[in-house]
């Protein structure tokens, strides 16, 4: 590319940057839970030139000139502050011919974790590309939609300049089964950006509702899964009793307060089997810990099958309140 230098020690830097800490920058911070279920969000694969996600119940076709970036898969996952809720789904490569390799990310957030709460997807693009703005990148046009496989899609561009010149970068997202489905593009030029974009005419989706019935191939095994991964939305409906504990003491004489996230396991009966904190004030996780131990949900059916629930709770303690929401 006709005057286009980089530094190579820049260039390590910024798609390092790129590739982990976008989960950061890219998007408003919030908490991280790990589902063990038999099919989790993050089981998908990438053969030949498709990546196939069988919980979210999609196909992505591409060509085989990309490839899997394994290293930062591998650094993602040994990441000790990932948030609950959201999933890398994969980082795919290509080169081309210049020192900066062009970039396909898809990632998983779990809408009902976000405060306040979200608008669909529409608004969630948006709050990320004014989230860009504020980081100094150029906003490139506004929100629009486009359709791809009978599935609406919003699209924010921006650009993030640096010493020797700049990427250009889409995010595109679309909502399934509680989740907010996001494809990260970058390049070093806006037409091959451009050519990128068309990629998603390959999509193909499932007609089933991600998380409660899989697209299952004909030499998979029909087995029910044991486990499987729901909203914080998609639970608050299965809640039958809340019992909440009174606000810690140490908490009030300190003016501590705020939100506490808890990671969930609902037996097949309704009980809760286990809880944990993943994210608050350690003067209210206690509390909150203590508050839904006793809490009692209508057991969750898979096929007519009761089956345990992976999820989480938010327990919102104010001052003003006195007590927790």
């Amino acid at each position: 590319m006709p005057g286009f230098k980089i530094n190579p020690g820049e260039l390590n830097r910024l798609f390092r940057r790129f590739g982990l800490l976008i989960l950061i920058c890219l998007f408003p911070a919030f908490i991280e839970g790990q589902t063990s279920a038999t099919l989790n969000p993050d089981s998908g694969g990438f053969e030949k030139d498709t990546y196939t996600n069988r919980y979210f119940g999609f196909t992505y076709k591409l060509n085989d000139e990309w490839f899997v970036n394994q290293d930062l898969m591998a650094q993602d996952a040994q990441r000790p502050n990932k948030m609950a809720g959201r999933f890398l789904l994969v980082i795919l490569d290509r080169h081309t011919g210049t020192p900066l390799r062009e970039r396909v990310m898809i990632i998983a957030d779990d809408e009902s974790l976000y405060h306040p709460p979200l608008n669909g997807a529409k608004d969630y693009v948006t709050r990320l590309l004014d989230a860009q703005v504020r980081r100094g990148n150029e906003r490139v046009g506004e929100v629009f939609s486009v359709e791809h496989a009978g599935k609406p899609f919003y699209c924010a561009e921006f650009n993030e300049k640096f010493p020797g010149g700049a990427l250009h970068k889409a995010f595109l997202a679309t909502e399934r089964g509680g989740f907010l489905l996001s494809w990260v593009f970058a390049s070093s030029s806006s037409d091959s950006l451009a050519l990128i974009l068309k990629s998603l005419d390959q999509i193909s989706f499932a007609p089933v509702v991600p998380g409660e019935q899989k697209p299952v191939s004909a030499d998979t095994p029909s087995v029910p899964p044991r486990r499987i991964r729901i909203s914080q939305m998609v639970l608050e409906g299965f809640i039958l009793e809340k019992r909440m504990p009174p606000y810690p003491e140490a908490a009030r004489k300190n003016k501590v307060e705020g939100l506490v996230r808890l990671h969930v396991l609902i037996s097949r009966t309704g009980e809760l089997k286990t809880a944990e904190v993943v994210e608050g004030d350690p003067l209210l996780g206690q509390a909150a810990l203590d508050g839904v131990r006793y809490w009692k949900f209508k057991p969750y059916l898979l096929n007519g099958e009761p089956v345990e629930v992976d999820s989480q709770i938010t327990v919102d303690f104010r001052l003003s309140k006195d007590k927790p929401l």
